[in-house]
């Protein structure tokens, strides 16, 4: 007995030790995944920055941007065949309601109709060329300030409405809302009236197996219930905010618009603090014409004031620009030069 009393000792002293490391162990354990939870948070915060203007994975089945919010799905490119099969339902509206719907739904989100008429003015002119490509979504457009019009009655052959639905969607990239009209051969065509005249060109094409009508005949008078009524709806993607963590804040909403240009920028976030981009220099300074990513001040120089620069591109400006809305100084998005020759002002850049 004398010579296992020492095994029992150790094998006593060594119950204690496992008994008292062992809480250890599981505290170790739990900070662990405390900060792997950590890690993978901070990447879906990434994850959701760049969702709103990088391409979208190929797993993405649904091919839309990914948000905090559930029901904030906005694709950022809808297909031919998709648009063609929504000038149904709205078609349909129109002949039972007597006015345009305010909203229309593609997929798992709702556009609202300034949206839609950019859509089917730019299928159409698409169609015009063979374009069979998906058709980019333009976000965020408004409702045209004074609808007005003339009756309308008469046909329009594949020329003419061909010309109007492009000379609609250059003027909706150009100003970032609808016209209050389309002048066309046949008489002035309301907002609302062009929306139907447009639709109902898809419409057809959807019914003729994906083929364009030779002509479209309207008949829609002045006071047509229809002209009556301005569909009104806020799409989520245009007050979509985002809550991101960085250096400065732990949580600011920024404002995330998508391009609608191949040469505009992957990556465009604003807020009443921020300007952040990656794109290409548009004055010339930067000596090239690769993407670079940038941040600034929302600070406009001229004014000397806090939080009013804003998002804008166009044709004459593709790649893009910050703006500022109360002078409409306008600067580029790489170097934060104005775009003015002489004496030009700077944005005070932040990285």
């Amino acid at each position: 007995m004398k010579d296992k009393k020492p095994i029992f000792y150790v094998i006593l002293i060594s119950l204690l030790i496992l008994i008292a490391i062992t809480p250890a162990i599981a505290l170790d354990f739990n900070v662990e995944n405390k900060v792997s939870n950590e890690k993978i948070k901070n990447q879906n915060n990434i994850v959701v920055a760049k969702a709103g203007v990088d391409d979208i994975s190929a797993n993405d089945s649904d091919n839309s941007t990914q948000c905090n919010n559930d029901y904030c799905k906005a694709p950022k490119k809808l297909s031919q065949s998709q648009i063609l099969k929504a000038s149904v339902y709205v078609n349909n509206y129109v002949a039972k309601n007597k006015k345009l719907p305010n909203k229309v739904s593609i997929g798992s989100y709702d556009f609202s109709m300034p949206e839609y008429t950019y859509l089917i003015s730019k299928t159409i002119n698409y169609k015009q060329n063979n374009k069979k490509t998906d058709v980019i979504v333009k976000y965020g457009l408004k409702n045209p300030p004074k609808p007005t019009g003339t009756k309308v009655k008469g046909k329009l052959n594949y020329k003419f409405y061909y010309k109007y639905a492009k000379n609609l969607s250059t003027y909706i990239e150009n100003n970032n809302r609808i016209p209050n009209y389309v002048n066309t051969k046949i008489g002035k065509m309301q907002y609302q009236t062009a929306v139907y005249g447009f639709n109902r060109i898809l419409y057809w094409s959807y019914t003729h197996k994906d083929k364009m009508p030779s002509s479209i005949s309207l008949n829609i008078a002045k006071n047509h219930k229809m002209n009556k009524v301005i569909p009104q709806h806020t799409s989520i993607h245009g007050s979509c905010i985002l809550q991101e963590a960085n250096s400065h804040s732990l949580t600011k909403n920024f404002i995330i618009l998508l391009s609608n240009y191949s040469c505009g920028p992957t990556k465009i976030m604003y807020n009443i603090d921020s300007l952040i981009s990656v794109g290409k220099c548009s004055c010339g300074k930067a000596g090239d014409y690769h993407y670079h990513e940038a941040s600034f001040k929302n600070y406009c120089p001229y004014c000397k004031v806090y939080g009013i620069m804003i998002y804008k591109e166009g044709s004459k400006c593709p790649e893009g620009m910050w703006v500022c809305s109360k002078c409409e100084a306008d600067f580029c998005l790489v170097t934060g030069k104005e775009h003015i020759v002489k004496s030009p002002k700077y944005l005070t850049a932040t990285n």
